[in-house]
């Protein structure tokens, strides 16, 4: 449902019109919800300076972000958290249910290949985006 509930949301704040199908899983009380939501004012003046910031995530998660999407973005900047938390963020705003935001991994670990054509093909890279002076030792343990 909460799946259901962003693509009515996001539809609505495109200015598409609501797919039928999207519409017809959900009761009616949350496709008001989700087409009303569409129009929060993220700029007005009772809304916390940090949330008036456009995201500059990857998108969905960017300056063009839907406002839930837009909320997700900036508490992912705010906590400096990975942006791989962000659609678990988005589920938990639209459910508060805080299941999704369990075992959500603390730092974002990329195995790549080196591209080159003499490269050792047993070789490889690792990237860890997000250390910072939080990382334990238990996380370090777990990469």
């Amino acid at each position: 449902m909460a799946g259901a509930w962003h693509v009515v949301h996001c539809q609505a704040a495109s200015g598409h019109s609501i797919n039928a199908m999207d519409k017809g899983s959900l009761a009616s009380s949350f496709v008001e919800s989700a087409i009303s939501s569409f129009s929060v004012n993220f700029k007005a003046k009772d809304i916390p300076a940090w949330l008036q910031k456009a995201p500059s995530g990857p998108a969905p998660y960017d300056s063009k972000a839907v406002p839930v999407d837009w909320a997700a973005g900036r508490l992912v900047e705010r906590h400096h958290l990975p942006w791989h938390a962000a659609l678990p963020l988005v589920l938990y705003i639209i459910t508060e249910n805080q299941g999704f935001l369990k075992n959500i991994e603390p730092l974002n670990v990329h195995f790549g290949r080196n591209g080159g054509p003499y490269d050792d093909i047993e070789a490889f890279s690792i990237t860890i985006d997000g250390v910072d002076e939080f990382v334990s030792k238990k996380d370090w343990d777990r990469i």
